[in-house]
């Protein structure tokens, strides 16, 4: 999606697309699906994915879904309660199937934190703290004394280009903010000794480092 396009939905089928501005034509918005963001009426967060999924390629209501979920604006409960007030469009198909999929990796997900746990205890390293925010990011696992985070990749959109800038830049800013990021696959998780040798040898760096002021 261009950052700098204006989407606009509207009841009017009359008004037509314009440089910068793409126009969504549907009936009449709930009151709850709608927001005020500086006194202009906006649509919420999950309406307006559904609006998106009517005209944007599928790798584009992708990446949305993905940063409207990062950033915890919206929730798949929230986006299943849309469809029960809005049978019948269109934009529902190609939702629903990211869906579906998103479903199946919030299990992969899950999984993959439970072993990564397991391969620290087991190999009596110190324990992390989980899905804690720091400095504006949810880290999966983080030793805030050693400003050290370990990621577990691998989710089904994680390997489009989008999610791969995304994740750069945030490894980016988190390591200004002195915060070092390694990270490990799935299948990674498959081969214990590789990932316990490399996660001891990065605390035990990290132990070295000298501390900030």
């Amino acid at each position: 999606m261009d950052a700098t396009e204006v989407h606009v939905s509207l009841a009017s089928v009359h008004r037509r697309d314009r440089p910068g501005i793409r126009v969504h034509r549907m009936g009449p918005i709930s009151p709850i699906d709608l927001r005020r963001r500086e006194r202009i009426p906006i649509t919420s967060p999950a309406r307006t994915i559904l609006d998106l999924a009517e005209s944007s390629p599928h790798s584009e209501l992708a990446s949305a879904i993905n940063e409207a979920r990062t950033k915890r604006l919206v929730y798949r409960s929230q986006l299943l309660e849309l469809r029960r007030r809005t049978p019948g469009r269109r934009g529902w198909g190609p939702l629903l199937t990211l869906l579906r999929a998103d479903s199946t990796d919030d299990f992969s997900r899950q999984e993959a934190e439970k072993l990564m746990l397991r391969l620290i205890r087991r190999a009596e390293l110190p324990a992390p703290r989980r899905n804690v925010r720091v400095h504006g990011y949810e880290l999966d696992f983080f030793w805030p004394d050693l400003r050290l985070n370990v990621e577990i990749d691998g989710y089904r959109w994680h390997s489009a280009r989008h999610s791969l800038n995304r994740d750069r830049d945030r490894d980016t800013h988190l390591a200004a903010h002195g915060v070092q990021v390694i990270r490990f696959s799935r299948d990674q998780l498959l081969i214990p000794e590789l990932v316990v040798a490399r996660l001891a040898a990065a605390l035990a760096l990290a132990r070295m480092r000298p501390r900030a002021g």
